[in-house]
């Protein structure tokens, strides 16, 4: 529940039960492909979470009215200056970063201060924001086709950045600190 509330804090605690038990029973559906050489259990699960809040999102976005999809798509995403305007904080980011994660965050954060500037859009839009593909691409204006395939790139373009920096060779090679 708590790795739910984190990905999602804007739900109510109604619907972050009802997504860590969709995410339960597809990880029991799906338990004789577990293997502890590869991830840790706690781990393994949280992808499931991860991607139970990620389709919980998909299908109540497209419940939403015409007025609240034309809303979405009227609100600018990023400023002239490249900075986010609606990315709403989650609780792990208002905590301070342990002295641990310290060098994997400004690997990070300098990773994405190299990529391109329409890279960076596209990630804050699909990946920090959360949005579909169809508002992305709208936001854009750009079709649904060029948006995927651009944020994929995008991501394989910071994911390579993120690969040739000592600081991540960690998360890589599977190895821990």
């Amino acid at each position: 529940m708590g790795y739910c509330r984190d990905l999602a804090p804007d739900l109510s605690d109604v619907d972050c039960e009802h997504i860590v038990a969709c995410a339960i029973e597809r990880a029991v559906s799906k338990i004789e492909k577990f293997d502890p050489d590869r991830a840790k259990f706690g781990t393994w699960i949280r992808g499931f979470v991860l991607y139970a809040v990620r389709d919980w999102r998909r299908d109540h976005e497209r419940l939403q009215s015409f007025d609240d999809e034309e809303r979405a798509l009227e609100e600018p995403a990023v400023d002239a200056l490249g900075t986010l305007f609606t990315h709403k904080p989650t609780a792990s980011e208002t905590q301070p970063v342990s002295e641990r994660n310290a060098p994997l965050l400004a690997a990070v954060q300098e990773a994405l201060s190299k990529i391109r500037h329409d890279d960076l859009a596209i990630i804050a839009l699909r990946d920090i924001e959360g949005r579909s593909v169809e508002v992305a691409a709208a936001s854009l204006g750009i079709n649904r086709d060029a948006c995927r395939k651009r944020h994929s790139r995008a991501k394989m373009r910071l994911k390579d950045l993120l690969r040739t920096d000592p600081r991540c060779a960690f998360i890589f090679t599977g190895e821990t600190e």
